[in-house]
């Protein structure tokens, strides 16, 4: 038999193992309901610059996990004691390339941008893989800073805490 058959089977038969497969989910997550509200005082004032340097996975997984966690620090914190700036860099400026043609990430990338987080883009980064802005959910020129390590480094120098996802 061809080898290239062969190879093209398995790789089938594994993708049809996957699609049949039971879901885990289910055994692992209960009703949030039964986990009791988190006693805490209120959340000072933050300043945060999310860096997001890493691609979005299957089906844009990966971005939608991000989001999320960064609609979970505003619903924390509170979008009037929160200053938050997203930098997409490298593999991370997918995110927005992503959102343009998924309706799930757009949606998180809307409900962000209304609490006022900012996304910023690495101009390097779209230079290098050849990305024009127009391409990108939601941005404009304005949204380009030179360079995503350096931005990364003057918010840190203004006070803001780095967080990488």
């Amino acid at each position: 038999m061809n080898r290239s058959i062969i190879i093209r089977s398995a790789a089938l038969a594994g993708l049809l193992a996957l699609a049949s497969a039971p879901s885990v989910a289910p055994q692992f997550f209960s009703d949030p309901a039964v986990v009791p509200r988190a006693i805490h005082e209120p959340y000072a004032r933050q300043k945060v610059v999310y860096h997001i340097t890493q691609g979005g996975g299957w089906f844009g997984r990966d971005h939608a996990a991000r989001l999320q966690s960064m609609l979970n620090h505003v619903n924390a914190v509170g979008r009037d004691k929160l200053d938050m700036v997203a930098i997409l860099q490298g593999d991370g400026a997918s995110l927005l390339y992503d959102a343009a043609s998924n309706s799930k990430l757009s949606g998180m990338v809307d409900r962000l941008r209304r609490a006022g987080i900012r996304f910023v883009i690495c101009r390097n980064t779209l230079v290098g893989r050849n990305y024009p802005v127009e391409d990108l959910y939601g941005a404009t020129a304005s949204d380009l800073v030179p360079a995503g390590v350096a931005e990364v480094v003057d918010l840190q120098q203004k006070g803001y805490v780095l967080v990488r996802l």
